[in-house]
Protein backbone atom coordinates (compact mmCIF):
# COMPACT_ATOMS: atom_id res chain seq x y z
CA UNK A 1 0.00 0.00 0.00
CA UNK A 2 1.24 3.32 -0.38
CA UNK A 3 -0.28 6.88 0.67
CA UNK A 4 1.05 10.82 0.02
CA UNK A 5 2.04 13.54 2.30
CA UNK A 6 1.63 16.64 1.30
CA UNK A 7 3.60 19.85 2.59
CA UNK A 8 1.82 22.87 3.86
CA UNK A 9 1.90 26.67 3.98
CA UNK A 10 0.70 29.50 6.72
CA UNK A 11 -0.91 31.53 5.01
CA UNK A 12 -1.46 33.73 8.15
CA UNK A 13 0.69 32.95 11.18
CA UNK A 14 0.47 35.20 14.54
CA UNK A 15 2.17 34.34 18.16
CA UNK A 16 -0.03 35.73 20.75
CA UNK A 17 2.21 35.20 24.00
CA UNK A 18 4.46 33.28 25.33
CA UNK A 19 3.77 31.00 28.27
CA UNK A 20 5.57 30.28 31.56
CA UNK A 21 5.79 26.70 30.00
CA UNK A 22 7.78 28.44 27.58
CA UNK A 23 5.87 27.37 24.62
CA UNK A 24 3.99 30.44 22.29
CA UNK A 25 -0.02 30.40 22.01
CA UNK A 26 -0.54 30.98 18.24
CA UNK A 27 -3.64 31.13 15.73
CA UNK A 28 -3.07 30.27 12.18
CA UNK A 29 -4.21 29.44 8.96
CA UNK A 30 -2.97 26.24 7.32
CA UNK A 31 -3.45 25.12 4.10
CA UNK A 32 -1.56 21.78 2.50
CA UNK A 33 -0.26 22.03 -1.04
CA UNK A 34 1.21 19.97 -3.86
CA UNK A 35 4.28 19.11 -3.25
CA UNK A 36 4.15 15.55 -1.45
CA UNK A 37 6.28 13.03 0.06
CA UNK A 38 5.28 9.52 -0.78
CA UNK A 39 4.64 6.33 1.92
CA UNK A 40 5.28 2.76 0.54
CA UNK A 41 4.30 -0.10 3.32
CA UNK A 42 4.47 -3.86 2.84
CA UNK A 43 2.75 -5.97 5.82
CA UNK A 44 5.35 -8.12 7.94
CA UNK A 45 4.69 -10.71 10.76
CA UNK A 46 7.15 -10.45 13.03
CA UNK A 47 5.59 -6.65 14.69
CA UNK A 48 9.02 -4.80 13.51
CA UNK A 49 8.81 -1.54 11.35
CA UNK A 50 12.35 -1.08 9.10
CA UNK A 51 12.49 2.46 7.60
CA UNK A 52 14.20 3.29 3.95
CA UNK A 53 14.66 6.59 2.44
CA UNK A 54 14.95 7.70 -0.93
CA UNK A 55 15.13 10.74 -3.09
CA UNK A 56 13.30 10.16 -6.32
CA UNK A 57 15.30 11.66 -9.12
CA UNK A 58 12.28 13.99 -9.98
CA UNK A 59 11.96 15.63 -6.40
CA UNK A 60 12.28 19.32 -6.86
CA UNK A 61 14.48 19.40 -3.84
CA UNK A 62 17.47 16.97 -4.06
CA UNK A 63 20.10 19.25 -3.52
CA UNK A 64 18.84 19.92 0.02
CA UNK A 65 19.14 16.23 0.75
CA UNK A 66 23.06 15.71 -0.46
CA UNK A 67 24.67 17.18 2.62
CA UNK A 68 22.24 16.03 5.51
CA UNK A 69 21.35 12.18 5.28
CA UNK A 70 17.80 12.08 7.23
CA UNK A 71 17.75 9.09 10.01
CA UNK A 72 16.01 6.43 9.44
CA UNK A 73 15.97 5.04 13.11
CA UNK A 74 13.56 6.29 15.82
CA UNK A 75 14.68 10.30 15.53
CA UNK A 76 12.76 9.64 11.88
CA UNK A 77 8.61 10.81 13.19
CA UNK A 78 7.72 7.73 10.27
CA UNK A 79 9.29 5.34 12.86
CA UNK A 80 8.16 7.07 16.29
CA UNK A 81 4.29 7.45 14.41
CA UNK A 82 4.69 3.48 14.18
CA UNK A 83 5.88 2.82 17.34
CA UNK A 84 2.94 5.11 18.92
CA UNK A 85 0.62 2.72 16.46
CA UNK A 86 2.16 -0.73 17.68
CA UNK A 87 1.42 0.54 21.57
CA UNK A 88 -1.97 1.57 21.29
CA UNK A 89 -3.45 -1.91 20.53
CA UNK A 90 -2.52 -5.45 21.38
CA UNK A 91 1.10 -6.75 20.27
CA UNK A 92 -0.79 -9.55 17.86
CA UNK A 93 -2.76 -6.98 16.13
CA UNK A 94 0.14 -4.70 15.00
CA UNK A 95 1.79 -6.77 12.13
CA UNK A 96 4.69 -4.70 11.63
CA UNK A 97 5.80 -3.03 8.45
CA UNK A 98 8.91 -2.39 5.92
CA UNK A 99 8.20 1.39 4.46
CA UNK A 100 10.09 3.31 1.85
CA UNK A 101 9.78 7.19 2.63
CA UNK A 102 9.88 8.70 -0.63
CA UNK A 103 11.46 11.85 0.34
CA UNK A 104 10.73 15.33 -1.55
CA UNK A 105 9.77 17.84 1.21
CA UNK A 106 12.77 19.25 2.90
CA UNK A 107 13.35 19.80 6.86
CA UNK A 108 13.79 22.91 8.54
CA UNK A 109 11.62 25.01 6.01
CA UNK A 110 8.33 25.50 7.92
CA UNK A 111 7.06 23.25 5.12
CA UNK A 112 5.92 20.27 7.96
CA UNK A 113 7.19 17.42 5.79
CA UNK A 114 7.67 15.11 8.99
CA UNK A 115 4.86 15.72 10.46
CA UNK A 116 2.58 14.93 7.53
CA UNK A 117 4.87 11.67 6.60
CA UNK A 118 3.84 10.92 11.14
CA UNK A 119 0.32 11.49 10.00
CA UNK A 120 0.28 9.37 6.70
CA UNK A 121 2.24 6.54 8.62
CA UNK A 122 -0.63 6.79 11.00
CA UNK A 123 -3.20 6.13 8.44
CA UNK A 124 -1.28 4.22 5.63
CA UNK A 125 -0.43 1.14 9.30
CA UNK A 126 -3.62 1.86 10.22
CA UNK A 127 -5.03 0.40 7.28
CA UNK A 128 -2.16 -1.93 6.56
CA UNK A 129 -2.73 -3.71 9.65
CA UNK A 130 -6.82 -3.59 9.37
CA UNK A 131 -7.10 -2.17 13.18
CA UNK A 132 -9.50 0.30 12.14
CA UNK A 133 -8.46 2.91 14.34
CA UNK A 134 -11.18 5.93 13.95
CA UNK A 135 -9.80 9.07 12.73
CA UNK A 136 -10.28 10.90 15.79
CA UNK A 137 -8.01 7.90 17.49
CA UNK A 138 -5.12 8.73 15.17
CA UNK A 139 -5.53 12.44 15.62
CA UNK A 140 -4.54 11.80 19.49
CA UNK A 141 -1.88 9.41 18.88
CA UNK A 142 -0.79 12.37 16.61
CA UNK A 143 -0.97 15.16 18.63
CA UNK A 144 1.09 12.88 21.01
CA UNK A 145 3.68 13.17 18.93
CA UNK A 146 4.05 16.78 17.61
CA UNK A 147 1.49 20.09 17.61
CA UNK A 148 1.33 19.93 13.78
CA UNK A 149 0.24 15.90 13.24
CA UNK A 150 -3.17 16.04 13.62
CA UNK A 151 -3.54 18.96 11.22
CA UNK A 152 -2.48 16.68 8.64
CA UNK A 153 -5.34 13.81 9.27
CA UNK A 154 -7.99 17.59 9.21
CA UNK A 155 -9.30 18.35 5.84
CA UNK A 156 -7.49 21.57 4.29
CA UNK A 157 -7.83 24.86 5.26
CA UNK A 158 -7.55 24.63 8.98
CA UNK A 159 -7.30 27.09 11.73
CA UNK A 160 -4.93 26.51 14.20
CA UNK A 161 -5.14 28.21 18.12
CA UNK A 162 -3.46 27.73 21.11
CA UNK A 163 -0.42 25.80 20.76
CA UNK A 164 -1.39 24.66 17.01
CA UNK A 165 -3.46 21.55 18.41
CA UNK A 166 -6.73 23.05 18.47
CA UNK A 167 -8.04 22.88 15.11
CA UNK A 168 -10.99 23.98 13.48
CA UNK A 169 -11.64 22.98 9.84
CA UNK A 170 -12.89 26.02 7.20
CA UNK A 171 -16.50 25.95 6.98
CA UNK A 172 -16.84 25.31 2.94
CA UNK A 173 -12.86 24.44 2.35
CA UNK A 174 -13.93 22.67 -0.78
CA UNK A 175 -15.19 25.86 -2.25
CA UNK A 176 -12.21 27.74 -1.91
CA UNK A 177 -10.45 28.24 -5.08
CA UNK A 178 -7.64 27.32 -5.45
CA UNK A 179 -4.14 29.85 -4.72
CA UNK A 180 -1.76 29.31 -7.07
CA UNK A 181 1.74 29.65 -5.10
CA UNK A 182 5.46 29.63 -5.74
CA UNK A 183 7.67 27.58 -2.28
CA UNK A 184 11.37 29.11 -2.50
CA UNK A 185 13.87 27.33 -0.33
CA UNK A 186 17.66 28.86 0.36
CA UNK A 187 20.02 26.39 0.75
CA UNK A 188 20.04 27.26 4.97
CA UNK A 189 17.45 25.94 7.21
CA UNK A 190 15.94 27.34 10.12
CA UNK A 191 15.93 25.79 14.14
CA UNK A 192 11.84 26.52 15.39
CA UNK A 193 12.94 27.11 18.32
CA UNK A 194 16.14 29.58 17.71
CA UNK A 195 13.32 31.41 15.71
CA UNK A 196 10.83 31.62 18.55
CA UNK A 197 13.59 32.95 20.70
CA UNK A 198 13.89 36.11 19.16
CA UNK A 199 10.21 36.70 18.29
CA UNK A 200 8.33 39.36 19.67
CA UNK A 201 4.67 37.94 20.80
CA UNK A 202 1.56 40.35 19.41
CA UNK A 203 1.19 40.90 23.05
CA UNK A 204 4.36 42.79 23.24
CA UNK A 205 4.36 44.23 19.50
CA UNK A 206 3.74 48.14 19.97
CA UNK A 207 2.94 48.55 15.76
CA UNK A 208 -0.85 48.38 14.75
CA UNK A 209 -1.61 44.96 13.00
CA UNK A 210 -3.74 45.67 10.36
CA UNK A 211 -3.57 41.44 9.07
CA UNK A 212 -6.44 39.71 10.10
CA UNK A 213 -7.28 35.64 9.49
CA UNK A 214 -10.74 36.23 9.04
CA UNK A 215 -10.24 39.10 6.91
CA UNK A 216 -7.99 37.07 4.89
CA UNK A 217 -10.73 34.18 4.59
CA UNK A 218 -13.38 36.63 3.39
CA UNK A 219 -11.23 37.59 0.68
CA UNK A 220 -10.44 33.72 -0.18
CA UNK A 221 -13.94 33.21 -0.66
CA UNK A 222 -14.65 36.15 -2.91
CA UNK A 223 -11.49 35.16 -4.85
CA UNK A 224 -9.71 38.59 -4.28
CA UNK A 225 -6.10 37.98 -4.40
CA UNK A 226 -5.31 41.71 -3.76
CA UNK A 227 -7.40 41.37 -0.38
CA UNK A 228 -5.39 37.83 0.14
CA UNK A 229 -2.04 39.42 -0.55
CA UNK A 230 -3.11 42.51 1.89
CA UNK A 231 -3.55 39.85 4.67
CA UNK A 232 -0.79 37.69 4.61
CA UNK A 233 0.97 37.48 7.48
CA UNK A 234 3.51 35.60 9.73
CA UNK A 235 4.89 37.02 12.75
CA UNK A 236 8.09 35.06 12.80
CA UNK A 237 9.21 36.09 9.68
CA UNK A 238 10.94 39.18 11.23
CA UNK A 239 12.86 37.31 13.38
CA UNK A 240 13.56 34.68 10.78
CA UNK A 241 15.35 37.52 8.79
CA UNK A 242 17.78 38.62 11.31
CA UNK A 243 18.82 34.96 11.79
CA UNK A 244 18.90 34.45 8.41
CA UNK A 245 18.85 38.05 6.06
CA UNK A 246 18.37 35.59 3.05
CA UNK A 247 14.52 35.58 3.92
CA UNK A 248 14.65 39.38 3.03
CA UNK A 249 16.20 38.84 -0.59
CA UNK A 250 13.66 36.47 -1.28
CA UNK A 251 10.86 38.92 -0.57
CA UNK A 252 12.96 41.80 -2.66
CA UNK A 253 13.10 39.80 -5.70
CA UNK A 254 9.36 38.29 -5.49
CA UNK A 255 8.24 41.84 -5.51
CA UNK A 256 10.38 43.14 -7.74
CA UNK A 257 10.00 41.07 -10.85
CA UNK A 258 8.77 42.99 -14.32
CA UNK A 259 5.63 40.67 -13.38
CA UNK A 260 5.98 40.14 -9.86
CA UNK A 261 4.45 38.24 -7.19
CA UNK A 262 0.91 39.67 -6.03
CA UNK A 263 1.69 38.90 -2.41
CA UNK A 264 4.89 37.11 -0.19
CA UNK A 265 5.11 35.58 3.36
CA UNK A 266 7.39 33.29 4.96
CA UNK A 267 5.69 29.70 6.25
CA UNK A 268 5.74 28.58 9.69
CA UNK A 269 9.15 29.38 11.05
CA UNK A 270 10.91 29.32 7.69
CA UNK A 271 13.45 28.74 6.00
CA UNK A 272 10.64 28.36 3.68
CA UNK A 273 8.62 30.88 1.52
CA UNK A 274 6.07 31.82 -0.74
CA UNK A 275 4.69 34.09 -3.44
CA UNK A 276 0.95 34.00 -3.86
CA UNK A 277 0.25 34.76 -8.01
CA UNK A 278 -1.98 35.32 -10.17
CA UNK A 279 -2.65 31.48 -11.58
CA UNK A 280 -0.54 28.53 -12.82
CA UNK A 281 0.28 30.57 -15.63
CA UNK A 282 2.04 33.16 -13.28
CA UNK A 283 3.60 30.78 -10.95
CA UNK A 284 5.42 29.12 -13.42
CA UNK A 285 6.66 32.35 -14.99
CA UNK A 286 7.84 33.29 -11.58
CA UNK A 287 9.43 30.14 -10.79
CA UNK A 288 11.58 29.98 -14.24
CA UNK A 289 12.51 33.76 -12.99
CA UNK A 290 13.70 33.05 -9.98
CA UNK A 291 15.31 30.68 -11.15
CA UNK A 292 17.78 32.08 -13.22
CA UNK A 293 18.46 34.93 -11.35
CA UNK A 294 19.24 32.55 -7.93
CA UNK A 295 20.48 29.79 -6.65
CA UNK A 296 17.19 28.67 -4.29
CA UNK A 297 15.07 26.12 -4.70
CA UNK A 298 11.55 27.25 -6.88
CA UNK A 299 8.87 25.38 -6.78
CA UNK A 300 4.92 25.89 -8.15
CA UNK A 301 2.49 24.55 -6.26
CA UNK A 302 -1.45 25.07 -5.14
CA UNK A 303 -3.31 24.85 -2.21
CA UNK A 304 -5.33 21.72 -1.59
CA UNK A 305 -8.86 22.34 -0.40
CA UNK A 306 -8.62 18.70 0.95
CA UNK A 307 -6.22 16.20 2.17
CA UNK A 308 -5.94 13.44 0.38
CA UNK A 309 -5.41 10.69 2.38
CA UNK A 310 -6.80 7.18 0.04
CA UNK A 311 -4.61 4.43 0.44
CA UNK A 312 -3.43 3.00 -3.16
CA UNK A 313 -2.74 -0.30 -3.45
Amino acid sequence: MKISAPAKVNLFFEVHRRRADGYHEIESLVSAVTLFDTLEAERRNDGEVRLTVKIPEEAPFPKLFASTPIPTGETNLVCRAAKRLAEAVSPEKFCGADIILWKRIPSEAGLGGGSSDAAATLVLLNALAELGLSRERLRELGQKLGCDVPLFLTDSPVVCTSLGESLETVPGAASLPKLSLVLIKPSAGLSTPQVYRNSTPREKASEPIKMNLSHLLAYWKKGDLSGIAGQLFNRLEAPAKTLLPEIGEIRQACMSLDDPCVGFSMTGSGSACFGLCRDERHAQHVAECLKKRSTWTVFPVETLSIIQKEILP
